[in-house]
C-alpha cells in the first residue's frame, strides 16, 4: 500500500505502512487497557508493578494517553495528503508517547516487581523514538520547503 503524500513527507511515503501499523496496535491495546480499567472496574495498576509515580493517576488517565497519542499520531497520517503541516500532529502523538512510555520505563525500573513493564516499556519507546526521529526528519523538511507560510497541499 502506498500512501499519498505530501512532498515533505519522504519517511511517511517510506515508512508510512509501519506508522500506521504500530499506531493502530497502541490504539487498540490503550482502548482495551481503558475498558478493563473503566468498564470492569478491575485494579490493574498495582505499585508493586508500575512503581509508585504511575500509581498516583488513575489507570484511565494513562490508557486515555495511549488512545489520545495514537489518535492524533494516526490523523497526522490520515490527512497528510491534504495538509503539508500535517507532520506536526504526528511529531506531537510520538512525543506524547515517548513521555507516556518514559513514565512507564521509569515506572518499571523502580517497582520491585516491575521488569517486565521495564522490558515492555524500553521496547515500545524504542519503536516511539524511531517515531519521533522519522517524522523530526520530514518536519526538517517541510520547514525547509519553499511553501513557506503553511498552506493546503496542492495535488
Amino acid at each position: 500500500m502506498m500512501l499519498d503524500c505530501a512532498p515533505a513527507s519522504q519517511n511517511l511515503r517510506r515508512y508510512g505502512n509501519v506508522q500506521v501499523f504500530v499506531q493502530a496496535h497502541f490504539l487498540v491495546m490503550g482502548i482495551a487497557f481503558w475498558v478493563v480499567a473503566k468498564v470492569l472496574d478491575v485494579a490493574v495498576m498495582s505499585t508493586r508493578v508500575y512503581g509508585e509515580f504511575i500509581g498516583q493517576f488513575p489507570a484511565e488517565w494513562w490508557a486515555g494517553s495511549i488512545i489520545l497519542a495514537s489518535w492524533i499520531f494516526l490523523a497526522g497520517i490520515i490527512i497528510n495528503g491534504n495538509w503539508r503541516w500535517s507532520v506536526c500532529l504526528r511529531l506531537v502523538g510520538a512525543t506524547r508517547h515517548v513521555l507516556t512510555l518514559s513514565a512507564f520505563a521509569h515506572g518499571g525500573w523502580t517497582a520491585p516487581e516491575g521488569m517486565h513493564l521495564l522490558i515492555w516499556a524500553c521496547v515500545a519507546l524504542s519503536m516511539h523514538g524511531w517515531l519521533l526521529w522519522w517524522n523530526l526528519g520530514d518536519f526538517a523538511r517541510a520547514v525547509r520547503s519553499k511553501s513557506w507560510p503553511p498552506t493546503r497541499h496542492s495535488k
